[in-house]
C-alpha cells in the first residue's frame, strides 16, 4: 500500500519501514500551518501523489 508523507519545517524525522513504499517530501514553506500559510504546496503535493495511484 503506498504512503505519503508531506513534512513542513525542519524538526521531522523519517520514522517509516523502509521496506514500505514511500514517498517522502520536505518543504521549505508552510511550517505549522501549511495549507493556511502556503496553501498551493500541500495542493500540489496531494494532486502528485493521488495523481499516480491506478
Amino acid at each position: 500500500m503506498p504512503q505519503a508523507f508531506a513534512v513542513f519545517g525542519p524538526t521531522a524525522r523519517k520514522l517509516i519501514n523502509p521496506a514500505a513504499e514511500v514517498r517522502w517530501t520536505e518543504y521549505g514553506r508552510g511550517r505549522h500551518f501549511p495549507a493556511m500559510e502556503a496553501p498551493e504546496v500541500p495542493a500540489a503535493d496531494l494532486r502528485t501523489f493521488f495523481g499516480g495511484l491506478k
